[in-house]
């Protein structure tokens, strides 16, 4: 491992198991097992959400320091890709606890809406998670993995889908949450145009 992905592994891997801890903590915040099992679901899956919202807000990062001139850190790339597989890791924890802890959950999961979002979000976070790997790009022959990886956004789409549609949470953060999702999408618009103009222009 490159000493950039290694420090980007420690950033992200912090941020995780600080989240993990808050989670483990708020859970533990109420004696009564079942609303203990709900306070865990949902922070789990908060902490999965904000992982991946960090890791969409890299790539505006480096744009921004580009445009002021200053020169990116060396670990800024890879910490995308790392806060990614910490997002994918926490959503497969959050929804596999779900499935075992709350009762109903699996026989409901294909006939509601929020929790076909999550389904889904989980799904294709798995998907990227997978193909994150130099060792299964080159097993699979993988030649458009970069254009896979923009389903990040579609991710990020189904993750405003899951929180807002669900019980869990307050109105005010779910709207922060779709409000920062809809920003990042739009900058990638903006940023993915600017590339593109400048492209047309060489």
């Amino acid at each position: 491992m490159s000493q950039s992905r290694r420090i980007a592994a420690r950033i992200s891997f912090g941020l995780a198991t600080s989240g993990a801890a808050l989670t483990v903590a708020y859970a533990f915040t109420d004696a009564y097992a079942p609303v203990r099992a709900l306070r865990f679901v949902s922070a789990s899956g908060w902490l999965a959400g904000s992982l991946l919202v960090l890791a969409l807000c890299v790539s505006p990062i480096q744009h921004a320091l580009r445009r002021m001139g200053r020169s990116r850190p060396g670990w800024l790339p890879a910490l995308r890709r790392s806060l990614g597989i910490a997002a994918a890791s926490c959503g497969l924890f959050h929804g596999t606890y779900a499935l075992l802890a709350l009762p109903g959950i699996p026989g409901l999961s294909l006939s509601v809406a929020w929790l076909r979002a999550g389904l889904l979000t989980l799904g294709i976070l798995l998907t990227l998670f997978a193909t994150s790997f130099a060792f299964v790009i080159r097993s699979l022959r993988l030649q458009h993995w970069k254009e896979l990886h923009r389903l990040v956004y579609a991710a990020a789409i189904t993750l405003a889908m899951h929180l807002i549609l669900g019980p869990f949470g307050s109105p005010r953060i779910e709207v922060s949450f779709l409000l920062a999702i809809i920003v990042l999408l739009l900058l990638r618009v903006w940023l993915a145009t600017i590339a593109r103009e400048r492209s047309n222009a060489d």
